[in-house]
Parts: C-alpha cells; sequence; structure tokens
C-alpha cells in the first residue's frame, strides 16, 4: 500500500471513530435526558388530609419504554405531621396506597416532641404513548401543636419529595444522584434508586391547625378539675351505694 493511499485511509478511520464516539455521547445524555413534573395537592380538611401527586415523565431516549420501571416518591413530613403506620398497612392490603416510613412512627406525640419523618411512597408507571405517568396519595395527620398566646391557627409547610426511579436494567446516569433504599414498601430488600429532576406546581404544601389559648388556660384548668372531681365523686357513690345493696 503506498503511504499516499495509507494516509487517506486512516483518515477515513479517524473520521468514523469520532463519528460513532460523537452518536454514542449523543446515545448517552439522551438516555438520561428526563423532563418530568409533579402536580400536587393536598385536599380534605382538618387534621386528617391527603397527599395526591401525579407524575408525568417523558425522554430518556426510550430506555424507560423498553424495561420495567417503578417510581416513587421520598416525603419529608414535618415536626408537625405524621402517617399511621397502621392505615398505610390496611391501605396496602387494600391495594389502595404502597407506602412505609423509614423510621417509626409515635401517632400521639404532640409537635413540640416529635422529629422530621422519611416516607416512601411507591407506585408503577402507567404508559400512553411516549408518557409515563403514575398517580401516588399519602395520608397524612396533623399533631397537635403547644398552645400560643391569642390562639388562632399554626401554618404547617411541607416541601418537595425527591422523585426516584428504579428499572429492571441499570439506567447509567453518572450526573444524577442514586440511593439505596428498600424495593417497596416496608420491604428489607435494598435497591439502587436514581433521583430525577422535575418541575413541580408546589414548591411547598400549607395546611393550618387549630391551637390553643393560653389566655384560658385558668378556665380550662378550672373546667377540667371540676369534672374530673365531679366524675370521681359520682363513681364512688354509685360503687358506695351497690356495695351497701349486696351486703
Amino acid at each position: 500500500m503506498s503511504p499516499g493511499l495509507f494516509l487517506i485511509v486512516c483518515s477515513s478511520c479517524l473520521a468514523l471513530l469520532n463519528t460513532v464516539g460523537l452518536c454514542e455521547g449523543r446515545k448517552n445524555n439522551d438516555l438520561c435526558d428526563f423532563h418530568v413534573t409533579v402536580l400536587r395537592q393536598l385536599e380534605n380538611d382538618g387534621f386528617h388530609r391527603e397527599i395526591h401527586s401525579l407524575v408525568e415523565l417523558m425522554g430518556g431516549y426510550g430506555i424507560i419504554q423498553r424495561q420495567h420501571c417503578s417510581l416513587a416518591l421520598r416525603e419529608t413530613l414535618p415536626a408537625g405531621m405524621y402517617v399511621s403506620p397502621d392505615q398505610l398497612d390496611d391501605l396496602a392490603r387494600l391495594g389502595q396506597v404502597q407506602a412505609c416510613a423509614n423510621s417509626s412512627v409515635d401517632t400521639e406525640a404532640p409537635e413540640p416532641a416529635s422529629a422530621p419523618i422519611s416516607v416512601m411512597v411507591y407506585s408503577g408507571l402507567e404508559r400512553a404513548e411516549n408518557l409515563l405517568s403514575a398517580r401516588l396519595s399519602l395520608p397524612v395527620h396533623a399533631r397537635y401543636h403547644a398552645p400560643s398566646d391569642d390562639g388562632g391557627y399554626q401554618t404547617i409547610s411541607m416541601g418537595s419529595p425527591d422523585v426516584l426511579i428504579r428499572c429492571a436494567g441499570p439506567l447509567n446516569c453518572p450526573e444524577l444522584n442514586t440511593f439505596s433504599l428498600p424495593c417497596y414498601a416496608c420491604s428489607e430488600e435494598i435497591c439502587t434508586w436514581t433521583q430525577l429532576p422535575y418541575k413541580t406546581n408546589a414548591e411547598n404544601l400549607y395546611m393550618q391547625v387549630p391551637v390553643g389559648n393560653l389566655q384560658h388556660y385558668i378556665l380550662v384548668t378550672i373546667l377540667t378539675f371540676t369534672i374530673t372531681t365531679g366524675g370521681a365523686v359520682y363513681i364512688l357513690s354509685v360503687m358506695a351505694n351497690s356495695a351497701t345493696n349486696i351486703l
């Protein structure tokens, strides 16, 4: 082979390799090019609410369409809110909610004696052409708050969750964070979840709960003492009359 022909062949090979590299790099970027939106709403009134989240996912260069994937929201509830593990167990048996707190929950503790709670909410993904979506709900409850000087209401603010995805095969997206978390609700099996960036209609959710009025402290104490004493006297009188009749 002549030197000129050799140089032409080598030049063509290098150009081909560069083209393949660019295409491969673009393909890898497209694999991790997710577009996720989360629409959130807090429903119901009073101390018992439900968080509804609609997650819509596009992109990923078809990798999500080719694999079986699951979605999860990692919610962080502030100290003023909690979930009931017994309620979540009942809803899981009915196939309505798949969720589990990552730590033990004291459902009787007031807000000043409580800490934030991390809760994982799981769902499959529904497919509609090139759009994947999931609807997730989580029942939450407000804790009793300490009374204030003027009473009124206390505002509880809840931030945005982490959106996590897990597929049958690895996503291979080094620019995205990964976490080792339970594969399913309350499962001891640990899987690798990939965190997805997203846009949302509500960075925070707010709810208001009534709190006691410190100015009513003396009145409430007197009424409580009077009712308790009266009830105790009545019960003792009934017991005494019953004992007298028996004798």
